[in-house]
């Protein structure tokens, strides 16, 4: 039985390899059960995109077409890091322009937010919040946190 799955999946996605996020909706509905979820329980337009059940258990999943656009859900705010950085003082975080203005500030009084100094993004420490698996047809991102990433096109190599 587990063999006639895989012969499936693999006539899926020889029909449709997806090239956009919609397109990862698209195949996710039509593998779940072989992806080991129970049922596609509700669908969003917000963060999380799905809610499935594995296991008898309630996840939230994000869909994105590479697993780097999961990235936007960690963004506390849009500033560009070109224009200037972000310092913490206190329970603050303020954006200074690269001129010495203030642009921004953000409070954080209970620190759950945090400086990717690579990036130069303030981001959420965790998004475990809103949703718990990425699912995505290109996995592009290491993530800080433990969060499940299914690579679509990892399993149809």
């Amino acid at each position: 039985m587990h063999l006639l799955l895989i012969i499936l999946m693999w006539e899926i996605i020889k029909m449709f390899i997806p090239q956009n996020e919609p397109g990862v909706f698209y195949m996710f509905s039509r593998i779940h059960e072989e992806l080991g979820f129970d049922e596609i329980v509700d669908i969003s337009t917000m963060t999380p995109d799905i809610f499935a059940r594995r296991n008898g258990e309630l996840v939230g999943l994000e869909l994105e077409y590479k697993s780097s656009g999961a990235l936007r859900h960690y963004r506390v705010s849009n500033e560009d890091p070109r224009e200037g950085k972000w310092l913490k003082e206190g329970k603050k975080w303020k954006f200074i322009l690269n001129n010495g203005n203030i642009n921004k500030e953000v409070e954080d009084p209970h620190d759950k937010y945090r400086l990717d100094v690579q990036r130069g993004l303030l981001l959420f420490k965790s998004v475990r919040d809103k949703f718990s698996i990425i699912v995505c047809w290109e996995n592009n991102e290491l993530f800080e946190e433990n969060i499940e990433v299914i690579e679509l096109e990892n399993i149809f190599k």
